[in-house]
């Protein structure tokens, strides 16, 4: 047990585990002091927010719960940023093969929806999100496309609607299909996010 405990305290008064850890807890106050004005709704907003329920924001913010396991948020950070940084790098090598202003078709594609599909699964394991479960569900769209509609579950669709409310759902759909979004034209200034939305033919606005 001697043993044990020695390692123990040696893991916690390494002065990089220190570190990171006043890095980690650094940023998750500042992350706070950042979601605090969302809290703080004016009356009109709170009724708003009765006549539109189903979007209206739940997020469970506890401080405890945060600090308990945010000893490693910032070594996530790097890894879940490295990865878009790395997935961006690699598209822009492949840029030296394409023409400019053409959206990219083919192989070109696939590789892009690959690279992107993988660093989105390292950013959704960096926040806890250890497992994806799909299901295939069936559907029947005859009413609405005339009765010679067939449903074929191989062709991706041409639009999902989400109820947009982190960049976590961004991440899943990264990871299902090929990337390709709606988005605010000032994303295109975020180092290496800006350039892979961009080669994935985001619709800036």
């Amino acid at each position: 047990m001697s043993e044990i405990g020695a390692w123990i305290w040696s893991i916690l008064t390494n002065k990089w585990f220190i570190i990171n850890n006043v890095l980690s807890y650094l940023l998750l106050e500042y992350a706070f002091r950042k979601l605090g004005p969302l809290y703080k709704k004016s009356e009109e907003q709170k009724i708003r927010d009765k006549r539109f329920p189903s979007f209206v924001r739940r997020d469970n913010i506890s401080r405890p719960f945060f600090y308990l396991f945010g000893s490693g948020l910032f070594i996530r950070m790097i890894c879940g940023y490295g990865a878009l940084a790395l997935c961006s790098v690699c598209i822009f090598f492949l840029s030296f093969t394409h023409k400019k202003g053409t959206p990219y078709t083919g192989w070109k594609f696939s590789l892009i929806t690959l690279w992107c599909s993988m660093a989105a699964r390292v950013n959704l394991f960096c926040v806890g999100i250890w497992w994806i479960y799909t299901e295939e569900i069936d559907y029947d769209y005859k009413k609405y496309l005339g009765p010679d509609w067939k449903a074929d579950k191989n062709k991706k669709p041409g639009t999902i609607i989400t109820n947009h409310q982190s960049w976590l759902d961004i991440m899943a759909h990264m990871y299902r299909q090929p990337p390709s979004h709606v988005s605010k034209d000032s994303v295109r200034r975020v180092p290496f996010i800006g350039h892979i939305a961009d080669s994935v033919g985001c619709l800036f606005l």
